[in-house]
């Protein structure tokens, strides 16, 4: 009984910080929050290479959804701009 209670003990203590990080981690990914929060906040850098922030705040929500869902890197891939030309390059993909 002794070894079962250790075991029980050594169990919660390894399996209680796993799942309340993946927890935290999991409310800052839901959508639209954490890019909203970031993006808006005061000093936030702006773009360099001319996206508006309704564009980064548009694509970033792309990207979090991909992460969120359990799409392969092609749906990724297939994210276009509106001009047609693809949202990541090969090298972003890879």
């Amino acid at each position: 009984m002794t070894r079962l209670r250790s075991f029980g003990f050594l169990l919660i203590t390894v399996v209680i910080p796993i799942f309340l990080v993946m927890t935290a981690i999991r409310v800052l990914l839901i959508p639209y929050f954490y890019v909203d929060f970031e993006y808006n906040r005061t000093g936030f850098p702006p773009d360099t290479y001319g996206f508006t922030l309704q564009d980064r705040i548009k694509w970033s929500n792309v990207s979090v959804d991909y992460l969120l869902n359990d799409q392969g890197i092609d749906w990724l891939a297939n994210q276009k701009l509106a001009d047609g030309s693809p949202l990541y390059i090969e090298r972003e993909l890879s």
